[in-house]
């Protein structure tokens, strides 16, 4: 069984995190841009439990997070966060949706992609990308966008679906405003 991965634990260890994601992010196919997305979210989400738990014995909380525990799963960390007020109606209505959409990314055999009207419809749904500045637009832009190259002119130009830039500002928007409450960013 893979060894569970370690959750950063400083505001140091979580700027490596996002350095090297978004060195991933650039590497990466749709479906794998979606899992990454998911994967930072998930334990961000963990993060934030951790950080309201009364308790901080690693023998109570380790096993809600583990194998069958009530909080292994990336949905049972959304519904609980929501269910104990920990996030809010929007990043709540927006998890939903991009774990809809990592769920779809993750269990489909044929080629997923952020050009099929479902995976469209729902990203317009989404709220928080329109609370998100221009240089976390722009970012998210660049960092899913495709050279393409255009025969009958020789030109090149740079496109992303809006729907996948829309879920990349939608994980950043939910991940901002989960790690400012988890006591690791310093908002100094």
């Amino acid at each position: 069984m893979p060894q569970k991965r370690k959750l950063p634990a400083t505001e140091e260890e979580l700027q490596f995190r996002g350095i090297h994601l978004g060195q991933q992010f650039h590497k990466e196919s749709e479906r794998g841009i979606v899992l990454l997305a998911a994967t930072l979210l998930d334990e961000n989400l963990e993060l934030l439990l951790r950080h309201h738990f009364v308790s901080k014995s690693k023998k109570i909380i380790d096993p809600l997070f583990d194998g069958f525990g009530p909080l292994a799963t990336f949905s049972g960390k959304i519904k609980v966060s929501f269910a104990f007020s920990i996030i809010t109606d929007d990043e709540f209505h927006d998890l939903e949706i991009l774990r809809d959409i990592r769920n779809h990314f993750a269990h489909q055999y044929e080629k997923a992609s952020f050009d099929q009207q479902w995976i469209v419809a729902r990203t317009r749904n989404l709220r928080l990308p329109e609370t998100a500045n221009k240089l976390l637009r722009d970012a998210c832009f660049r960092t899913v966008a495709r050279l393409k190259y255009h025969e009958e002119d020789e030109s090149e130009t740079l496109e992303a679906p809006m729907s996948l830039v829309k879920f990349l500002i939608s994980t950043m928007r939910v991940s901002q405003e989960i790690l400012a409450r988890t006591g690791l960013v310093n908002d100094a």
